[in-house]
């Protein structure tokens, strides 16, 4: 029989629990090795009442006979976590679609696929902490939280559609800049006045040209106003980039 130096393991616990409970009944029963071995445990007043196995419940992916193995919590979470995981996709793929773009603020119809309950997900969940690492952010939150933080990015007043672009480098950067900022980016108030300016600027320039060429033309922005600003800074930046034309 081999003996305690080659067995004395963590994966051996059991084995030498269950021996050592047989020499507290009859040390003679167990082999000599084991005998000196466990002599020396023998003054800590130990009987064999008090061993009772492993402490740690055992497991095994085989059934018992004539039953099913018991379900275990960590199973249902990594479930419930994968269902999570596909509510944040959904958001990716459909939030765009219950975003706040109406000016009237009426109510839309919700979408299935936006849901809870189409994950077999509830308010009872709201308060369990899930994997967030897909998200910019804590890599663990509450899934009420991961829920207004998608709400926040896809289903403000911008909504977004990018989930159907094949290059997935530039997907992954389109998803880690709205998601680190929640697509609520705060302007320095410098920012804010030249954005003004240059709204003011197209608009006043739209009401000229409507006066100087009357009835000759009809010319309008046609709610383009906000691109007035942003390609202004979109060349001022090429230009620090280097770039000397556009077209």
């Amino acid at each position: 029989m081999t003996g305690p130096d080659e067995l004395i393991s963590g994966q051996n616990l059991p084995f030498i629990e269950a021996l050592y409970a047989q020499y507290l009944e009859d040390p003679d029963a167990v082999e000599p090795a084991w005998r000196s071995f466990f002599a020396g445990l023998s003054g800590n007043g130990l009987r064999a009442s008090d061993v009772r196995g492993p402490s740690f419940p055992t497991r095994s992916i085989f059934a018992a006979r004539g039953g099913a193995p018991r379900p275990r919590r960590g199973l249902d979470f990594a479930a419930r976590q994968d269902r999570v995981d596909q509510l944040v996709r959904a958001y990716r793929v459909r939030g765009h679609m219950i975003a706040s773009l109406d000016p009237l603020g009426l109510a839309r119809e919700p979408h299935p696929e936006l849901e809870l309950d189409h994950y077999q997900l509830g308010d009872a969940d709201l308060d369990e902490r899930f994997s967030a690492r897909t998200l910019s952010g804590p890599p663990v939150l509450p899934l009420r939280e991961i829920l207004d933080r998608l709400k926040r990015t896809y289903c403000g007043s911008i909504g977004v559609q990018f989930m159907h672009i094949d290059d997935i480098d530039v997907k992954m950067w389109l998803q880690s800049r709205m998601e680190s900022t929640q697509n609520q980016l705060e302007l320095p108030r410098a920012m804010q006045r030249r954005v003004l300016t240059k709204l003011i600027d197209a608009e006043i320039f739209e009401q000229f040209i409507h006066k100087k060429f009357l009835g000759a033309k009809r010319f309008s922005l046609e709610g383009g106003e906000s691109l007035i600003p942003l390609l202004d800074l979109a060349l001022e930046t090429a230009g620090e980039h280097g770039v000397e034309e556009v077209v």
